[in-house]
């Protein structure tokens, strides 16, 4: 299929939110946040959208430095590739190569849920393919 430079493409899929930040450990007195109220959940979940969204001075506050994050296979010119990231760092590049190329890049968001260091987010894609569709990537 031949995508136009307005093509609109929509995804949907639940996001596994991994580890949360470090400082976000369990409650051990006022230095430390409670991270069981929904207060927090919430602040998680659109620093999560936010970093989606190119604010990527969010990383550190949302995610720990060394995360275990699985997610559904990305599609290639050579088939799919797994998505396993082990870092932030690694995250965070990946969530840069795929915001590449659009004139408009954003999240419709159905539904969330947490508990403990999880966050899941029901989600759907809205964009809108740019002109340097698909870009280049590097190996």
């Amino acid at each position: 299929m031949k995508v136009s430079t307005r093509t609109l493409l929509t995804l949907s899929g639940v996001v596994p939110f991994l580890s949360l930040s470090a400082s976000a450990a369990p409650a051990c007195g006022p230095c430390k946040p409670n991270i069981d109220t929904p207060e927090h959940y919430e602040k998680i979940a659109s620093n999560y959208l936010n970093l989606w969204g190119g604010d990527y001075s969010l990383l550190n506050s949302t995610l720990s430095p060394t995360i275990n994050f699985h997610s559904d296979r990305f599609p290639t010119g050579q088939g799919t590739e797994e998505l396993i990231w082990r870092t932030a760092d690694e995250f965070r590049g990946f969530v840069e190569r795929v915001r590449t190329g659009w004139d408009t890049y954003g999240f419709k968001v159905y539904k969330s849920a947490a508990s403990d260091y999880n966050v899941f987010i029901r989600w759907r894609l809205e964009a809108v393919v740019g002109p340097d569709f698909p870009p280049a990537l590097s190996t």
